[in-house]
């Protein structure tokens, strides 16, 4: 569907088919998708940490560079305080009051699977690209066949 902006005629679904390319060809874009994404997944990994507050649920947290992003929990910088990040998070046989273990694997698996990480990653393009152009891209619809 195309739509007329000023002199310029946009093909809507050309430009959303374009988004891939943008983020592939473009380090500073897909650092910034990559990093909404992280922080996605370091929010939702905070809610079901195992824990009510402390060290371990502030000690998620995430990196992103060239090679991708990175989400990491520690209770302190290594030691027997990293073990114990480590222990919590793989322990499925330890009783836990609140929240769950495997606390960011399960979140990772879960936000790639039921698209929170793709909309994270296709808003900050889209924001991205509001900056740039000044103009909103249209939401992604789907047509029907």
């Amino acid at each position: 569907m195309a739509r007329q902006m000023g002199a310029k005629s946009v093909d809507a679904s050309e430009v959303l088919k374009s988004l891939q390319g943008l983020i592939q060809s473009s380090p500073l874009v897909r650092e910034l998708a990559l990093r909404e994404a992280a922080k996605v997944v370091r929010k939702r990994s905070r809610a079901i940490v195992p824990v009510d507050k402390g060290l371990l649920k502030k000690g998620i947290k995430y990196t992103v560079g060239p090679d991708g992003a990175k989400i990491t929990a520690s209770s302190r910088d290594g030691g027997a305080e990293g073990e114990y990040a480590l222990i919590v998070h793989e322990s499925t046989e330890m009783p836990h009051k609140n929240g769950q273990p495997k606390f960011i694997e399960k979140v990772v698996i879960e936000s790639a699977s039921d698209g929170t990480v793709q909309k994270a990653l296709v808003d900050a393009v889209r924001e991205r690209f509001r900056q740039r152009f000044g103009f909103h891209l249209p939401p992604d619809t789907e047509s029907e066949d």
